[in-house]
Formats: structure tokens, sequence, C-alpha cells
């Protein structure tokens, strides 16, 4: 499977994140490859 970069507004519950565009240490998320599973995460990660 191809990664595809898409824009943060199309982020949905169901889609797997396999990077982040900036170090862990400055997210809420231990890790930056993970399924999003609750809008709890898409709105964080929108922060």
């Amino acid at each position: 499977m191809a990664l595809k970069r898409i824009p943060i507004g199309a982020l949905k519950v169901g889609m797997y994140v396999a990077g982040l565009d900036r170090s862990w240490v400055s997210t809420p998320f231990f890790r930056h490859r993970f399924l999003i599973k609750t809008e709890s995460q898409v709105l964080r990660i929108r922060q």
C-alpha cells in the first residue's frame, strides 16, 4: 500500500496515521503511527 499525504481537514475516524510533520515531543501522541479511533484524536491532531 502506498502512503498518501492528505490535508489535515480530511482526517476521519478509521484512517491510519503513518507520520506527523513534527517531533513526537511536541505532540500529544507517543507514536506517530496509529489508527484514528475517536473524534477526539482527530481534534487533537488538528490542534
